[in-house]
């Protein structure tokens, strides 16, 4: 609900996207917290000679260099593991690093907010309403990392008002982590058959839908009678370059007049392999199987569509071909 809507400063608001994130860097048992934190103290660092600093402004960067030193401060003590956490001397430290845990979601709230306040500060035009994580291929690292990484996004940056988290992953692998990761914790009630692994199939699903909600997934899977229109509507931007005019400027080239936003994409890359090659991939038997000819997601499919297009069609070739032998 804020993107694109006017602030009271009348500027444009918009949310802030930070570097996409490695999941290979979990397997070095580095948290996503502390990624996280090293990633929004690195965009101030870059930043920060490109802002232009009054008097009410360096309270703002003061507010968050105290919040950034509050989260790692919990963090440290998060690292040191609980039995250092047993053997404080103190029981004053004891009950402060447990308030301090017990906060640690709203400190990295106020964390949040003042980021975004401050990183405004280089952008005359746009004020930062929201930061936006991704975590790609999540499903590719080791599965107690994994089970980790989730547990401290659902903890700490999950229903976060001003943090949206954009994980990339396959289902069923990430499901298999989350099992593998069960049944390690609970080996002697598998082996007394106090649970079996249905149980803990269960849980899983369960500890997923609570963490990632199916309303809040969108599955990349096409089949070939996927319009060209649901896969390219995503990228275009609507307020330079419609979809209509883009669809437009392709009848004009290289697609005849009966494409058009509803046409599938099995259709559109039918035709211009034609184009390119003079090789038609339709069967001799119209019963024949021809899905295995199409890619399956729509990142597939935008590689396919990118190598299509980026070739040149062989009527040219020729034309270029026979130009040549006559000179």
């Amino acid at each position: 609900g804020y993107f694109g809507q006017e602030t009271t400063d009348h500027r444009k608001s918009k949310p802030y996207l930070l570097t996409k994130i490695d999941p290979i860097l979990f397997d070095r048992e580095l948290s996503v917290m502390e990624l996280f934190t090293s990633m929004l103290n690195q965009e101030f660092e870059t930043y920060k000679t490109e802002m232009n600093f009054d008097n009410t402004d360096y309270q703002r960067v003061t507010d968050f260099k105290h919040e950034l030193r509050n989260v790692i401060e919990v963090l440290k003590d998060i690292s040191k593991g609980k039995k250092h956490f047993s053997d404080k001397d103190s029981g004053i430290e004891v009950l402060l690093e447990i308030q301090n845990r017990q906060a640690f979601k709203e400190t990295i709230s106020r964390l949040v907010e003042n980021f975004l306040t401050v990183m405004s500060l280089k952008d005359s035009d746009s004020n930062y309403s929201n930061l936006i994580i991704q975590i790609d291929d999540l499903d590719l690292v080791q599965n107690e990392n994994v089970y980790e990484t989730l547990n401290d996004i659902f903890k700490f940056l999950g229903n976060q008002k001003r943090i949206i988290v954009v994980i990339a992953y396959r289902e069923e692998q990430l499901m298999n982590s989350v099992i593998d990761n069960l049944v390690k914790d609970n080996m002697l009630l598998i082996k007394k058959d106090v649970i079996d692994t249905f149980e803990l199939k269960e849980q899983a699903a369960r500890f997923l839908e609570k963490g990632l909600p199916k309303s809040n997934r969108v599955y990349l899977e096409i089949t070939e009678e996927t319009s060209i229109e649901q896969i390219l509507f995503p990228y275009l931007d609507p307020d330079s370059h419609g979809l209509d005019d883009y669809l437009e400027e392709i009848k004009k080239s290289d697609f005849t007049s009966k494409y058009s936003s509803s046409v599938p994409i099995s259709d559109v890359i039918r035709y211009q392999v034609m184009l390119d090659t003079r090789l038609m991939i339709d069967p001799v038997d119209k019963f024949e199987q021809t899905s295995l000819t199409y890619p399956k997601t729509i990142r597939s499919t935008l590689q396919y569509l990118e190598k299509l297009w980026g070739l040149e069609s062989y009527q040219k070739n020729l034309m270029s071909s026979d130009s040549k032998d006559k000179n």
